[in-house]
């Protein structure tokens, strides 16, 4: 149950901060093995038969057996690890970086033609150019027929009109396929995916977002990206249940394992053009153009039979189809779950924000 819902349900959320006591309380200090710094408290139990670990919902860990100083055949200790941050390189050709162009800014939204105005609005006065500012509407067919002058994409596909999104694994993948169709013909360079209420604060936004996937030497950026297969992710133990997910990318990976998985916050990501069109190609069961001077075609998968929560499938996808992703640093701390009030963007800008997530209204 996502956090947000507890505001609905008193009683859990008092359960919940009872459980949060009883673990300051009665908790052991958990220690990252691979480390060696703490990791906060949580309680180990064991209840039916097996082991739990209450308490410790992130960073996400692995259990991982101890060293020991002698040889013990019945009786072993087991700790827990997290992964290194995510660092793998990319497997094609080191792309040249150009003068930065100005990305498209492909802006995920589901409302009334007035709502989609008014967002528009905020780029423009803050110097986007229209041109570069594509609308991709996941709502009614009747608030995307209303929005005239806009330039936008229409998106059909169910799998993004989800509720409970990480529990009916809700899918990027309808959107990607629409935005990469409509700019075939077009020369960007980049694309910025973003939801409706992550809204740029500074002008330079696309530069800045250029600069820094030019010194990661990367493919793609993606915001709080962390590796979990084997953790007690919530998202990744829950798609443990369908037993075709780790399977899911072995067709596709060109990774020494094709087992990693990765996970982020999606919105905010900017890619290549060459790794854009690539995942969203993979994922619709088309082959995907050649990716620059590697002439290397990605083979055909159709994800749309395994359904994976689109915070795991799309910095997992890029990854074992050989891209580069890497993580925003310290831009994480200005996107986030929370909701934020109007009155928080000028302390953001002033901390440094170059966008912020999630702003329910611009002005």
């Amino acid at each position: 149950m996502p956090i947000a819902e507890f505001r609905f349900f008193p009683a859990l959320k008092v359960l919940k901060l009872l459980l949060r006591w009883i673990v300051a309380g009665f908790g052991r200090q958990i220690i990252d093995q691979r480390t060696g710094n703490p990791l906060g408290k949580a309680l180990v139990l064991s209840l039916g038969g097996r082991p739990w670990l209450a308490g410790l919902h992130h960073p996400y860990v692995r259990p991982v057996f101890l060293p020991e100083n002698r040889v013990k055949y019945g009786r072993h200790r087991i700790g827990f690890a997290t992964h290194a941050a995510v660092d793998y390189p990319s497997l094609f050709p080191a792309a040249s970086h150009p003068p930065p162009a100005p990305p498209l800014w492909a802006i995920l939204v589901h409302q009334p033609a007035k709502d989609c105005r008014a967002l528009l609005d905020h780029w423009e006065k803050l110097g986007f150019d229209p041109a570069d500012l594509l609308l991709v509407h996941g709502g009614s067919k009747e608030d995307f027929n209303q929005l005239d002058s806009a330039q936008a994409v229409f998106v059909p596909d169910s799998n993004l009109r989800t509720v409970r999104h990480p529990v009916e694994k809700q899918s990027y993948s309808g959107p990607m396929r629409e935005i990469s169709k409509w700019m075939s013909a077009l020369p960007y360079r980049h694309v910025c995916l973003v939801e409706h209420d992550h809204l740029p604060l500074v002008p330079d936004w696309g530069r800045r977002l250029a600069d820094l996937l030019a010194r990661e030497q990367a493919d793609v950026l993606f915001h709080h990206l962390i590796r979990v297969d084997g953790t007690n992710a919530p998202h990744y133990l829950y798609h443990q249940s369908d037993p075709r997910f780790h399977g899911a990318w072995e067709p596709v990976s060109r990774r020494e394992d094709p087992h990693v998985v990765l996970n982020c916050m999606a919105t905010g990501s900017f890619w290549t053009r060459e790794a854009f069109d690539a995942v969203a190609s993979c994922a619709t069961s088309r082959e995907a153009p050649a990716s620059g001077a590697s002439g290397f075609r990605f083979p055909i998968s159709d994800f749309s039979s395994i359904p994976i929560y689109l915070e795991m499938c799309l910095p997992t996808t890029a990854h074992h189809l050989g891209f580069r992703v890497r993580d925003f640093g310290s831009q994480n701390s200005f996107v986030h779950f929370n909701p934020l009030s109007p009155g928080e963007i000028a302390a953001a800008a002033a901390r440094g924000a170059w966008s912020l997530h999630p702003i329910k209204r611009a002005g």
